[in-house]
Formats: structure tokens, sequence, C-alpha cells
């Protein structure tokens, strides 16, 4: 199974908030935050093939053209 994950995340305190992010060393350590006890992952995707780095880039890009 990989680390490598692109996920969504949210505030329930900071609902105009959100974040699509990326990590390679699992989704445990990125489902929540000392800094925003409120931060969740709403859903994340594993990666299994291809480079996660430019796969986050790409969707990044793609959200920026939409909004």
């Amino acid at each position: 199974m990989s680390n490598d994950w692109i996920y969504i995340g949210a505030d329930i305190d900071r609902k105009e908030l959100s974040k699509i992010g990326k990590t390679t060393v699992g989704l445990e350590i990125r489902h929540t935050s000392s800094q925003s006890p409120g931060y969740f992952i709403y859903t994340a995707y594993e990666i299994i093939s291809g480079d996660v780095g430019k796969i986050e880039l790409e969707l990044l890009n793609y959200i920026e053209q939409i909004y």
C-alpha cells in the first residue's frame, strides 16, 4: 500500500476555508492540526500510480481555472 495521498481538509471553526494537499508519509499526521484544533480531513485519495507532487500541482491549477 502506498503512503502517497491527495486530500481535502476543512476546519469546523472556519467554514470559509479548505485545503487541498498531498502527503507522502501517510494520512496519520495530516488528520489533525495543533494550530487548528477544528481541522479535519474531509476526503482523501490514495495515489497508487504517478507522481503525487505533479498530481497535486495539476489539480490545484485546474481548481484555479474554475474559480
